[in-house]
């Protein structure tokens, strides 16, 4: 089952990195100590818990030009949205065999000689503007222990677009409706019309 948001990707330039960080901590998220590098696509990541133990990842280029234009052509602005299943194989085995669809299942080796895993799938190329996927997570949130206190309350999806992500997010992930739009946990999901021909969505932080 989708139990959760997992974590909220965003993207930032360098100069936006401290900042945005910055804001991040003043809404009472923890800094995580997690530093991804991606050197195959000229990007590196820092990461802040929230209160449920989620996170927010900040990507940044560390090769401007070779990182995904996509994802770098507008910042600061939400590119990914990752979901935690408790069933990972059972959530993703409607759509894994799709074109397009991906997985991923790395080792990544952080700055204290630790391993950290990653096993993870999406509906649609990650390389894109916006895209969703899904964390394999049985044992829940990875942060909780961090005990933040920013919550993600809610994430607005707005754009010309929007009916159709909540149509996608319904079918992919089979999220329950509600009269505002979707539910991921305790993480509302709402959707409305708007000038951006695409996609934009804005996560709320809250006191927990």
């Amino acid at each position: 089952m989708i139990y959760a948001v997992d974590h909220v990707v965003r993207a930032v330039s360098i100069s936006e990195r401290e900042a945005v960080a910055g804001e991040l901590l003043g809404q009472g998220l923890r800094d995580i100590p997690l530093h991804l590098e991606f050197p195959e696509i000229g990007a590196a990541s820092d990461s802040y818990a929230t209160a449920a133990g989620s996170f927010v990842e900040l990507v940044y280029e560390t090769r401007p030009g070779d990182a995904p234009a996509a994802w770098f052509d507008e910042t600061p602005r939400v590119i990914g949205l990752g979901f935690s299943s408790d069933d990972f194989e059972f959530d993703i085995a409607p759509w894994v065999d799709m074109r397009g669809a991906w997985t991923m299942d790395e080792d990544h080796e952080l700055a204290d000689g630790s391993v950290l895993n990653i096993r993870a799938a999406g509906p649609h190329p990650h390389f894109e503007g916006f895209y969703v996927f899904v964390m394999d997570r049985p044992e829940g949130l990875p942060y909780a222990e961090l005990r933040a206190d920013g919550r993600l309350a809610s994430l607005t999806f707005e754009g010309g677009e929007a009916a159709e992500w909540r149509r996608r997010l319904n079918d992919w992930l089979r999220l329950p409706s509600t009269d505002a739009g979707l539910r991921a946990g305790d993480v509302a999901l709402r959707f409305r019309s708007g000038s951006h021909p695409g996609v934009r969505v804005a996560p709320v932080l809250e006191p927990s």
